[in-house]
């Protein structure tokens, strides 16, 4: 029988406290569940690995979903063809599995985004790179930036708030110039001409209409 492991199957091992997770020779991982597993330090071993051991406390965790009331065998040939095709990730990523980091919802509606996981993107001005992670129905976004060797000027159309976790930046609101160092947060109102350039930092920000 076809199996399925998704990243959800992940929280459960992990919750569970378990370290191995056992998959057989037709076994499907979804990219997701590959990062989250490796950023939980899980290993996926063969049923028959001589890895697990009788009396072994984590001997192995069996997961995975078989498809109930659906040929299990066209699931994994869907899967199959669309991992081949290098699609996968695009496929996942449109019904909510994003690639760009790993993160764990909650029934209650919070979101855990993993910072060590978070894969950034260049923004258009060179030696700044952004992840935007939440966006809310009102407009309000927040997300993480990067600065490498960056210098740029720009005019926000939104109120912006930095909080500087790493390094430093200088800035110039309207013409008015002064450094941000590891622990500030700056808001800057919405209009503003605004120039950042730093050398290396990282910051988390808010923007708001």
């Amino acid at each position: 029988m076809k199996r399925l492991i998704q990243a959800k199957d992940i929280e459960e091992a992990k919750r569970l406290e378990q370290s191995k997770i056992v998959i057989g020779e037709h076994t499907i991982i979804t990219p997701s569940a590959k990062d989250l597993a490796k950023f939980n330090k899980m290993e996926f071993v063969k049923n028959s690995s001589a890895e697990i051991k009788n009396g072994e406390k984590n001997r192995g965790f069996n997961l995975g979903s078989e498809a109930q009331g659906i040929d299990s065998e066209k699931i994994y040939n869907v899967f199959k063809t669309l991992m081949d095709r290098g699609m996968l990730e695009q496929v996942l990523a449109s019904i909510g599995a994003s690639a760009n980091y790993i993160s764990e919802s909650m029934d209650n509606g919070v979101k855990v985004i993993r910072g060590d996981s978070i894969q950034y993107e260049t923004a258009k001005n060179k030696g700044i790179y952004r992840r935007e992670l939440i966006q809310s129905n009102h407009g309000m976004k927040a997300g993480m930036m990067k600065l490498e060797n960056a210098c740029c000027e720009s005019s926000e159309k939104c109120e912006e708030t930095y909080m500087v976790l790493e390094g430093d930046i200088n800035l110039s609101v309207n013409g008015k110039s002064f450094t941000a160092y590891s622990g500030d947060t700056v808001h800057i109102p919405a209009g503003a001409v605004l120039k950042r350039e730093s050398k290396s930092a990282k910051l988390f920000y808010l923007s708001c209409p």
